[in-house]
């Protein structure tokens, strides 16, 4: 689907739920990015979030990221991140994601989002 600034695309593979981002996952588009995780949302299924053709992230798309995992965990829904160019990974290390004092509810368990890279 199209959104300003954003392009998103939920495609079913073989039995996998993927969700496409082209863009940047910045505080401009924001909601947009929001609106299409919140679309993604299916409980008892696993959304992994392919960030191959994202062209940035800030700490708005980060924290986003980060919501995104814990609704979709309390939702009975599993969220992953796949695809994750090195300049994604370099950004959350340096606002601090990979890092044991963030404060994440599943920071202490396999489940932090953020523990699996």
């Amino acid at each position: 689907m199209q959104k300003p600034g954003i392009l998103t695309q939920l495609e079913q593979l073989g039995g996998k739920r993927v969700l496409r981002v082209r863009g940047a996952l910045t505080l401009p588009n924001g909601e947009a990015f929001r609106q299409a995780l919140m679309e993604a949302l299916q409980p008892g299924e696993t959304t992994f979030l392919d960030l191959s053709q994202a062209t940035g992230v800030d700490i708005c798309g980060l924290q986003l990221i980060c919501s995104a995992h814990r609704t979709f965990f309390r939702a009975k829904a599993g969220f992953e991140l796949e695809a994750r160019p090195a300049w994604f990974k370099e950004a959350a290390r340096h606002a601090g994601f990979y890092k044991r004092t963030l404060g994440c509810p599943f920071r202490d368990t396999a489940a932090c989002l953020w523990e699996k890279e």
